[in-house]
């Protein structure tokens, strides 16, 4: 099942009182299919997750952009063990996992209020002062999604996010 976490908007009267979870009702779920590709020399490791690429496939092949259209980054937590750098690594457990991902994606809801509420004093400064002499860059935040596997016996989560290609060909 996957959990599509929409980007947030600044409203002064409905501002989130509460952290994100996955039955808000503002994150839409999609039964869907995840394939990753967990090759070692495709693997990138930051200081707490990993990232592969991987692919989204929708029931009825229906599509929902920017996950269906190609490849997606997938990202999974981790602890290190031992004290070096190149220590072995352990998986986090399902439930653990999942918490880390929905803080993750509630700071992710937060930037992105305060992003929309940057852009909306903009407006208003156009509005009130004119254009300015220079183009004012729009940035967003990647498109997210958190991807629960669930078996019997295991529950794995999985933070799904658009795949951004960089100039020099890497992701």
């Amino acid at each position: 099942m996957f959990y599509e976490i929409l980007a947030a908007v600044y409203h002064p009267d409905d501002l989130p009182s509460n952290a994100l979870t996955l039955h808000d009702s503002d994150i839409r779920s999609h039964d869907d299919t995840l394939s990753v590709d967990f090759a070692p020399d495709l693997r990138e490791m930051g200081t707490f997750k990993t990232s592969h690429p991987g692919k989204v496939r929708l029931d009825g092949d229906s599509e929902l952009l920017p996950f269906t259209n190609g490849t997606v980054c997938i990202k999974q937590m981790y602890d290190r063990k031992g004290n070096s750098g190149n220590g072995r690594i352990s998986r986090l457990k399902g439930h653990l996992e999942l918490d880390t991902l929905l803080v993750k994606c509630n700071c992710i809801r937060w930037a992105s209020i305060l992003l929309n509420l940057t852009y909306q004093f903009v407006a208003w400064e156009i509005k009130s002062r004119g254009e300015p002499p220079y183009s004012i860059p729009t940035l967003r935040f990647t498109r997210v999604m958190i991807a629960l596997v669930c078996d019997i016996s295991v529950q794995k989560a999985f933070l799904v996010e658009e795949w951004i290609n960089t100039d020099d060909g890497d992701h």
